[in-house]
């Protein structure tokens, strides 16, 4: 379809109408295009199509007028401007101004009441009449953003996805079924994506700024991990990511279905829980470490008491006997630490350690509370274990070196290293029991994924 855009006087609204055979022009209502100017008569032109030229026939000038100018030349008549713009093209050149009186229109409107604002758009734009569709795809788009039920909701809402990476407007990736994957979705334009994410961390009273540019929260419906990062620390680009939780944490049998490991690995794993060893999970971001946590967290006995220690939550809450605690602006997971042992806890579980609560994890598993489980990011088992000497003789600088190794050996039973394989499938890659130190090495035996046993780290 194509449109006949008309202006007639400068401070007048630009308006449109489909272009079809008999169109009438003049200053009486009855016209299809009706011109205020005192300069017309009631009935002064007619539009219509010859020989697949359109022409405005001017009933009073007695003279044809072709419609159809070439490059941006707009026919002028009579003190107005008309041109001929087919959808895609009136979309292009107009969208601005007739997104923002879209925008003031829908501020105060609910979500119901959307095609009212098309409408309003219409009758002033349009003569009442019909829009392009390429026009009502893009407001339904803006309408969505803004209503923040835009392309992040959709992908939110698809179950297979798991991590939402917005680098831009027009690039959002995903990672769907363990495979990273550029969306089809986008944002209609720039200012929606920005506005977007305005709103976004509006609704979650988020300080967002250059003092604060970078800012994490958590999203409540459905449940995930918001990450914003902005300038200064970008060269002017927004990257929104978003980490989905898992509805209700995966039982240690479905990760087994999943191929993260075999049935013998399966009873290693539950008998680590049942002898109440205390266990490190790590491995780089994404390979499964908080799925593994959420898993093990529910083989436990509900008559243990546990207390689970986060940043950010990503654990499912609703197990029976369990505190769940997140850290504060003024108080960290050291502080947690402490206060978890004065709630009588049987086990206590860390999220994640990244500083020096891994020193008051370790002096919790030296008093009595065996069986604890807690994560890190590593290459290996092996550096886990360095990492996580090297976090506690960050908070314990008194502490000798092989001092601060025995307690460690002493109090870490396992460790288990999760990964990605090349076909991105989440896998426990080794595991290996700590079996004490030999000089300035822990001593490790390779249970699963190593050829040899017994080897000095």
């Amino acid at each position: 379809m194509r449109w006949l855009r008309f202006i007639e006087a400068s401070e007048a609204p630009i308006r449109f109408h489909l272009l079809r055979e008999g169109l009438s022009l003049g200053s009486a209502i009855t016209n299809h295009i009706r011109l205020n100017s005192k300069n017309f008569r009631p009935l002064h032109g007619l539009i219509h199509q010859r020989d697949g030229v359109w022409i405005l026939q001017d009933l009073w000038g007695r003279c044809e007028l072709e419609l159809e100018r070439d490059g941006d030349q707009d026919l002028e008549w009579g003190g107005c401007r008309f041109r001929i713009l087919d959808g895609p093209a009136l979309l292009n050149a107009h969208q601005s101004f007739l997104s923002d009186h879209f925008k003031r229109e829908m501020s105060c409107r609910s979500e119901t009441e959307m095609e009212e604002v098309i409408q309003s758009l219409s009758k002033l734009h349009f003569f009442s009449g019909p829009i392009p569709n390429e026009l009502k795809d893009f407001l339904t788009r803006e309408w969505s953003e803004l209503k923040l039920k835009g392309p992040v909701e959709k992908l939110l809402s698809d179950t297979e996805v798991s991590d939402i990476l917005c680098l831009s407007d027009q690039e959002i990736w995903v990672e769907k079924s363990g495979q990273l994957e550029r969306s089809k979705l986008q944002f209609s334009k720039r200012e929606s994506y920005q506005l977007y994410i305005e709103n976004l961390l509006n609704r979650y009273s988020q300080v967002f700024d250059e003092k604060n540019p970078s800012v994490e929260f958590e999203i409540m419906e459905p449940r995930a991990r918001c990450h914003v990062l902005g300038p200064p620390l970008t060269q002017g680009e927004l990257y929104l990511s978003i980490r989905k939780h898992f509805v209700s944490p995966l039982k240690l049998e479905e990760l087994m279905t999943k191929g993260m490991f075999d049935r013998e690995m399966l009873k290693c794993l539950q008998s680590y829980l049942e002898r109440r060893k205390s266990i490190l999970v790590c491995g780089a971001t994404g390979s499964g470490k908080t799925t593994l946590l959420g898993a093990l967290v529910g083989n436990l006995n509900p008559i243990e008491r546990l207390i689970v220690m986060e940043d950010v939550p990503e654990l499912q809450r609703g197990r029976v006997n369990t505190c769940y605690l997140q850290t504060s602006s003024d108080r960290g997971l050291r502080a947690l630490v402490k206060d978890s042992l004065r709630m009588r806890p049987d086990r206590i579980l860390i999220g994640e350690v990244r500083g020096s609560e891994a020193w008051d994890m370790l002096l919790a598993l030296n008093t009595g509370h065996r069986g604890s489980l807690t994560s890190l990011h590593a290459n290996s088992a092996r550096d886990a274990l360095w990492r996580f000497y090297c976090l506690v003789q960050l908070a314990s600088p008194g502490l000798g070196e092989q001092e601060l190794m025995e307690l460690i050996s002493r109090n870490i039973d396992v460790v288990i290293f999760c990964e990605k394989d090349a076909s991105n499938q989440r896998r426990i890659a080794e595991v290996s029991e700590l079996k004490g130190r030999e000089g300035r090495q822990f001593l490790l035996s390779r249970v699963f994924g190593g050829f040899e046993r017994d080897r000095a780290a």
